[in-house]
């Protein structure tokens, strides 16, 4: 049974690997005129017992049109799949209405080609709106011939019972089937865009070689740090850490061997800051790094930890294997000395232990 399902499933979305709207379209026209086959094909006994002979045959070379309809799809005519169904579909409801009756819902059916007209994006706006006030005026005329020209007969109250729940039944399937369409088009759409805002966003915010963030996403990130220390007096220190001597390695090695140190030192930094803070590039070789929710001296032991695990770090590219130190100043945030002073305070204490001998943490303390 799964085989032959999965077969069925294989012939139905074929030639729609490929995303696209007039692929979404020719899957939809498919299913609609396997529905319609499907009903015309039980209408054809009820209405043979009635003895409505020529609207039996029109059903039967109808249900022929429908696989019509399915050839275009696979034929890469879905526009013309489109308008041969839409104009099958009302020319079906005119009929019946006039040779079988008004009131068992046939004309229902044909509203339902509106929404698979409004379903194409490759249709001109002009051209659906056009088709819906045809459909609407053509309907009225139906009507109009319906009450003036009496063709219709009464069929057993059986077969109008058997007609009415047919006919329901099938535009309860259209409708369901076009706007299940609609919403999985729309949530398709919702999906690409929620990914390109997301990827816009990761551009916008992330540095290009380290991936790290940059300025503009560690700024916002500093805001909601001075908002929240402002609010329930959260802890959290800045500091400012630079590679020392990183231009004689570009110098020397290239600069291949500076990127693979800058893109390296950021996974270790990106690492070990997890749980403790972020760390965005700031600029060249100089990262900005937050201690969140620690005291000042549990943020300096940290710092020196880090520090401590560079020294010792190989960085091997190509032939060339280097050992790094880094330089840091770290600096407690206060309300009184505000974001700009605080970093200002913390690039001192960088350049004091550049000045000093570089490999090492200045601090407040160290000072």
């Amino acid at each position: 049974m799964k085989v032959l399902y999965d077969k069925i499933k294989d012939i139905l979305l074929r030639d729609t690997e490929k995303e696209g709207e007039s692929n979404d379209l020719s899957v939809l026209l498919r299913l609609l005129s396997i529905i319609c086959i499907v009903h015309y094909f039980a209408m054809i006994f009820p209405l043979a017992s009635t003895g409505n002979i020529l609207m039996t045959l029109f059903l039967i070379f109808s249900i022929g049109i429908f696989l019509g309809v399915i050839i275009f799809t696979y034929e890469n005519r879905t526009n013309s799949a489109v308008w041969l169904f839409n104009g099958l579909v009302m020319l079906i409801c005119g009929l019946l209405s006039f040779f079988v009756g008004w009131e068992y819902f046939f004309i229902i059916t044909a509203f339902s080609s509106i929404l698979l007209t409004f379903f194409s994006i490759k249709i001109p706006i002009n051209h659906k709106l056009i088709y819906s006030v045809a459909t609407g005026f053509l309907l009225v005329l139906y009507c109009i011939g319906y009450h003036f020209i009496p063709l219709h007969t009464a069929p057993p109250l059986a077969i109008e019972i058997l007609l009415t729940l047919l006919n329901i039944s099938l535009s309860f399937c259209l409708f369901t089937m076009i706007a299940y369409a609609f919403y999985t088009k729309f949530m398709k759409s919702e999906e690409k865009i929620v990914q390109y805002n997301q990827r816009l966003e990761q551009l916008v915010n992330t540095d290009a070689l380290t991936t790290l963030w940059n300025r503009r996403a560690m700024n916002e990130h500093l805001s909601i740090l001075i908002n929240n220390h402002n609010k329930y007096q959260t802890d959290f220190s800045l500091a400012i850490l630079d590679i020392d001597f990183f231009k004689k390695v570009n110098d020397e090695y290239g600069h291949g061997m500076g990127d693979f140190v800058l893109k390296s030192l950021s996974y270790m930094l990106k690492t070990y800051m997890e749980g403790k803070g972020h760390v965005a590039r700031w600029g060249g070789e100089e990262f900005l790094l937050t201690f969140e929710n620690m005291d000042y001296e549990k943020a300096i032991k940290a710092l020196e930890e880090l520090r401590a695990r560079i020294e010792v770090q190989e960085f091997s590219f190509k032939d060339v294997t280097l050992h790094l130190t880094i330089t840091a100043g770290i600096e407690e945030y206060h309300a009184g000395k505000g974001l700009d002073q605080t970093l200002t305070l913390a690039d001192e204490k960088l350049y004091s232990g550049k000045t000093s001998g570089r490999n090492r943490i200045i601090s407040s303390y160290s000072e």
